[in-house]
């Protein structure tokens, strides 16, 4: 909290003057905002201070919602991983595992997602085409 009610100070400044300079670029660790955005927000937020209530309820929200997630782990993927590691090392290629498990989680959601609309479209097609007629 105290760091959010700190008044502005040079490295604040350095950085807005950053991207107010390159506004379009997508920022690295808050994707999909832009250099542009978070420059609007600073300015937007620039003279508001969070009370010790505010910041004591905010955090009580984020711990409820982190409850509610749940953090699940595909042991099969990692062992799919590891074992093209160990090919790849075996065969004297280069490998990165955690881009690999990275493209094979987009992989899976893919299917999910093709899957589920598999499920749902011929339901709404048949809806769509009794409607019509």
């Amino acid at each position: 909290m105290d760091a959010y009610n700190a008044p502005r100070d040079v490295a604040d400044a350095d950085k807005l003057v950053l991207y107010n300079f390159i506004p379009h670029h997508v920022h690295a660790h808050f994707a999909p905002k832009s250099f542009g955005t978070l420059a609007e927000e600073a300015k937007k937020y620039e003279n508001h201070t969070l009370s010790e209530a505010e910041w004591e309820d905010s955090a009580k929200k984020q711990r409820e919602r982190s409850n509610r997630m749940c953090l699940e782990f595909n042991f099969q993927r990692l062992i799919n991983c590891l074992e093209e590691a160990k090919d790849a090392k075996v065969h004297g290629t280069t490998y990165n595992a955690l881009s690999r498990a990275n493209t094979l989680r987009c992989i899976a959601l893919e299917e999910a997602r093709e899957k589920y609309l598999r499920m749902i479209l011929p339901g709404s097609i048949k809806r769509i085409e009794q409607g019509a007629a």
